[in-house]
C-alpha cells in the first residue's frame, strides 16, 4: 500500500472517530442534562425576596412575601405555622 493510499485510510479513520465520539458526546451530555431539566420543571422561581441567613424557613419566608406583597390570602394547616395553602 502506498504512502498516499495509508494517509487517506488514516484520514476516514479520524473522520469517523471524530464523529462517532460527537455523537456519544452529545448523548451523554442529553443523558445528564434530563434529570436536571425534569427536577427543574415543576419548580417556581421567586426573585426579589431578600435571604435571610442559613437558618431561614423558606416557607415562612415566601408566605410572609406572598401575603405582604402581592396580597395573597394564605392560611395555616396544623403541620406548621407557615405551611403554605392559597385561599382562592
Amino acid at each position: 500500500m502506498s504512502l498516499t493510499k495509508l494517509n487517506a485510510v488514516d484520514e476516514k479513520v479520524k473522520e469517523n472517530c471524530e464523529k462517532t465520539c460527537k455523537a456519544q458526546y452529545k448523548t451523554l451530555e442529553d443523558k445528564l442534562l434530563y434529570p436536571k431539566a425534569y427536577s427543574r420543571r415543576e419548580n417556581l422561581r421567586f426573585y426579589g425576596i431578600q435571604e435571610e441567613g442559613e437558618q431561614e424557613d423558606s416557607l415562612c419566608v415566601l408566605t410572609s412575601f406572598l401575603e405582604s406583597k402581592l396580597q395573597v390570602e394564605t392560611i395555616a394547616t396544623s403541620n406548621s405555622s407557615c405551611s403554605l395553602s392559597l385561599l382562592r
